[in-house]
């Protein structure tokens, strides 16, 4: 992807350059690098890396360490034409090895850099910091994917309650425009990436590792990385280490306008992401679970924290992320032709916005096996719906004629014309 500079920011390509040779040299989230491009900006914190000049003892050290791994000899001081030379080999390395694994390098220099990044560097926290560069696979634009987007995250070691509520909500934000945001982890988390990629929306995969490492689920990253986005702010040929998890939690946090905890235990690694997503002042949303289930226990104490929103479906997440005001409720679709799903209910209305007819259906018909228990309690009514969708519709829609059960309610589907 050719290098923009984006709008508004006088980034030179000497600074892009200068970033990504610092992140080939220093430590996904490194609070000391962060530090030094705050100050005196990317080129001039890269001479200092470099040289060893005015940084820390353990700075210094990784970086002579990883120089000599590239086969780059330390300059001496002054030497501001070595330091050059330095750079540029590091980046074209860099760039070759990206292309080699479809890949691409994003910077702040970048039109496609996330601008709510750039939060990570406003919280006050010692150790919390803006990665210095992205390494992202996918045919969408980063910035412009993310703008409109929600984090899902849970256990690891999912129950079915917790798999099936993930692609649920997974699907039904894919379906109202939204992309969803995870680490396509075993469990919570590439369930809700499988719900996007089932509604065919947008997903985004925020990794702890480089792009060359082999994957758990290698079949649906594979599929993001060709539909979606692969992103990770650790280096192809970096030895994963633990610390990159915290890195990837922040990142993935911080790119989201909020974070949804569906299943977790009260120790689990996925509740970092909350606290994070707490520290960035993004909305944090939790569902709950079964009050048996040791796997829904940290949820439940996450709820019990001020300024937790519960959360049952993709319309309580839209409801509350726009509240919060994240983004307008319907992103990117004025203009555009969108099909209304509306629930009509004795108790009130629920609508859903899809991209067309056929989403609208496929959600219509989840909606009806999810609360199938509105209608199997009447006689002749199977206890399972039938998996044929149309008969499932047949058999609801008569339930409610011949029983007059309004909380059964009418499904009702209709194309809208956005206003611009």
């Amino acid at each position: 992807m050719p290098y923009t500079t984006r709008p508004g920011h006088q980034l030179s390509t000497d600074d892009r350059q200068a970033r990504i040779a610092l992140a080939m040299l220093t430590e996904p989230g490194d609070r000391e690098t962060a530090q030094l491009i705050e100050a005196f900006g990317a080129p001039d914190a890269f001479g200092r890396a470099v040289a060893g000049h005015a940084v820390s003892a353990g700075l210094a050290a990784a970086v002579h360490t990883r120089l000599t791994e590239a086969q780059l000899r330390r300059p001496s001081g002054g030497d501001t034409a070595a330091v050059a030379r330095i750079a540029a080999t590091l980046t074209d390395h860099a760039q070759q090895r990206a292309a080699g694994l479809g890949a691409r390098i994003v910077t702040r220099a970048d039109a496609e850099w996330p601008s709510r990044l750039d939060d990570l560097a406003r919280t006050g926290l010692a150790d919390i910091c803006p990665p210095t560069a992205l390494w992202v696979r996918g045919p969408l634009q980063l910035a412009d994917t993310v703008a409109h987007s929600v984090a899902i995250v849970g256990a690891q070691t999912a129950t079915g309650y917790g798999v099936f509520v993930a692609a649920t909500l997974g699907l039904g934000l894919a379906e109202q425009g939204w992309t969803v945001v995870s680490s396509g982890r075993p469990g919570v988390d590439v369930s809700a990436h499988r719900g996007a990629l089932d509604g065919a929306g947008a997903t985004v995969a925020v990794v702890a590792s480089g792009l060359d490492q082999p994957r758990a689920n290698p079949a649906v990253m594979d599929q993001i990385g060709a539909e979606g986005l692969l992103v990770t702010d650790v280096p192809p040929g970096t030895r994963t280490a633990f610390r990159h998890r915290r890195s990837r939690n922040r990142i993935l946090a911080a790119l989201s306008g909020g974070t949804v905890l569906v299943e977790a235990g009260p120790r689990s690694a996925a509740r970092t992401v909350i606290t994070a997503a707490r520290q960035l002042r993004r909305t944090v949303m939790t569902v709950p679970g079964p009050v048996t289930s040791p796997m829904s226990a940290g949820c439940h104490q996450e709820l019990r924290r001020p300024g937790t929103t519960l959360v049952t479906g993709a319309g309580d997440i839209i409801d509350a992320v726009s509240r919060a005001g994240a983004a307008p409720a319907s992103p990117g679709l004025a203009g555009q032709t969108v099909y209304l799903l509306t629930w009509d209910q004795g108790d009130g209305t629920e609508s859903y916005v899809c991209a067309d007819a056929a989403a609208a259906e496929r959600r219509r018909d989840a909606l009806i096996r999810e609360h199938w228990n509105l209608v199997n309690w009447y006689d002749g009514v199977p206890a399972e719906p039938p998996n044929d969708p149309d008969a499932a519709l047949a058999i609801w829609e008569a339930t409610n004629v011949e029983n007059a059960d309004a909380f059964v309610g009418l499904f009702t589907i209709d194309a809208v014309r956005v206003a611009r």
